[in-house]
């Protein structure tokens, strides 16, 4: 992440897209500001990222299932912080959507695996022991299982700006 933000061009760009990326940067204000700084005069950034709401329920189960206050958790972005970080970049938001999907998988365990294989890890910042990630995986199963298997919620924003003249 920090090769876009070290980007220098002495051309400017129409247009810069992102999907689902923009959440591992930490300073969304730096972010958007340098991305202003690329883009021509009604230069577009589009991106869609997902905000907080997103994995709610392995969120749930790993602060539940654990008996540690410090666990730490990975957080998403609220759209609030999204928007407040564009207009402050100068930014003025043309279209700004959220859309909630909820997405079935036969298994916690094959839905922590797909998460995997998308770059995504568990939703925590340190590891967990095995007796924690088996009392987590137990503790999902057991509430957010459903005749189609367990469920996870994403939640994500789907965003369209404009570098004004």
């Amino acid at each position: 992440m920090e090769i876009f933000l070290n980007l220098r061009q002495k051309k400017k760009f129409d247009l810069i897209v992102s999907s689902m990326s923009f959440q591992w940067f930490k300073d969304l204000k730096k972010l958007f500001s340098h991305s202003f700084k690329l883009l021509k005069e009604n230069g577009d950034l589009a991106f869609s990222i997902p905000i907080n709401g997103t994995f709610k329920e392995l969120i749930f189960s790993l602060k539940r299932s654990t008996n540690r206050k410090d666990i730490p958790v990975l957080k998403f972005p609220s759209k609030e912080k999204i928007k407040n970080s564009l207009l402050k970049s100068g930014f003025k938001i043309l279209s700004i959507k959220e859309k909630i999907i909820k997405r079935y998988y036969p298994s916690c365990w094959s839905f922590m695996k797909r998460l995997k294989t998308t770059g995504t890890n568990f939703p925590s910042s340190k590891p967990l022991t095995p007796l924690e990630l088996r009392d987590t995986i137990n503790y999902y199963e057991r509430f957010f299982k459903t005749d189609k298997g367990i469920y996870a919620t994403w939640q994500i924003l789907f965003v369209f700006a404009r570098r004004p003249k």
